[in-house]
């Protein structure tokens, strides 16, 4: 599962845009950074967050026939929630979507068929079991381009006050090797990561039609585990607890862990 992320830097977007198959279609872009900045880069950055503290994510998304990239809270809300105190048990267990089953979960469902879109990060963090402890290790890409997930994304009106909420949703798939490796959870039957889109597929993720049992696989075959060889990853100081960095520059650093030392894939040369 994917439970904790890094947000996007601003240079990355700027970088996410111009490379990406949509950006002839998105506009306003320097209002766009301009939220970025002070989404990620103001008094709160994301350097590390935690799913269940609903941070904001950046999303390229359609809306209203317009590709665009706006800013959604992780953990989806479907549009049929009665009420904020459902809205927010709801949305502890829309962090994930398991791509397998999109098309038959009440959460997802509807969003799988209109509403999917890209997740775009620096990278995430995962946790590797080892003699009784867990590292933290951040996994990012080799060649330093954001990572792009797929996501789905919905709308809610809260009843009482009015207000509409907009979250999304990362797809998962099972793991590719690295992968299954560092997300050895005993307590989970089967290791998983958040499915990356690369940036030629973006645009058919986003808006292919999913109305068929054909168009439904179509799309489902897009929800596989990436290429590990284009994949970085390494261990990071603790992020939670007495000792833990949390929110900070600290949490991406590499750290050498004297237990991890044996392995030979920790520390690859």
């Amino acid at each position: 599962m994917c439970y904790n992320i890094a947000g996007l830097a601003y240079r990355k977007l700027r970088e996410a845009i111009r490379g990406d198959a949509l950006a002839g279609q998105i506009k306003e872009l320097e209002e766009v950074y301009e939220q970025l900045r002070e989404i990620y880069l103001g008094p709160d950055p994301h350097y590390f967050k935690s799913g269940f503290s609903f941070p904001h994510v950046t999303v390229f998304l359609e809306k209203e026939g317009k590709m665009t990239v706006d800013f959604l809270r992780w953990g989806l809300v479907p549009f049929y929630t009665k009420d904020a105190m459902a809205a927010t048990k709801i949305r502890t267990m829309t962090l994930n979507a398991r791509g397998e089953t999109i098309f038959e979960k009440p959460s997802f469902k509807g969003p799988a068929k209109y509403r999917r879109c890209i997740v775009v990060l620096d990278g995430y963090y995962e946790y590797f079991h080892y003699k009784g402890k867990k590292y933290p290790f951040f996994i990012s890409l080799k060649d330093e381009k954001p990572v792009t997930l797929a996501g789905l994304w919905d709308e809610w009106t809260d009843g009482e006050t009015g207000e509409l909420h907009r979250t999304v949703s990362i797809v998962t798939t099972k793991a590719n090797p690295v992968m299954a490796r560092i997300h050895n959870n005993p307590k989970i039957k089967e290791p998983r990561m958040p499915v990356i889109i690369p940036p030629d597929l973006h645009e058919e993720w986003i808006s292919i039609p999913a109305q068929t049992k054909e168009e439904k696989e179509l799309v489902k075959q897009l929800l596989v585990p990436f290429d590990e060889k284009q994949m970085e990853f390494y261990p990071v100081p603790q992020l939670i607890g007495k000792k833990g960095v949390g929110n900070t520059e600290s949490s991406r650093e590499k750290i050498n862990y004297d237990v991890l030392q044996d392995l030979e894939w920790v520390y690859k040369v």
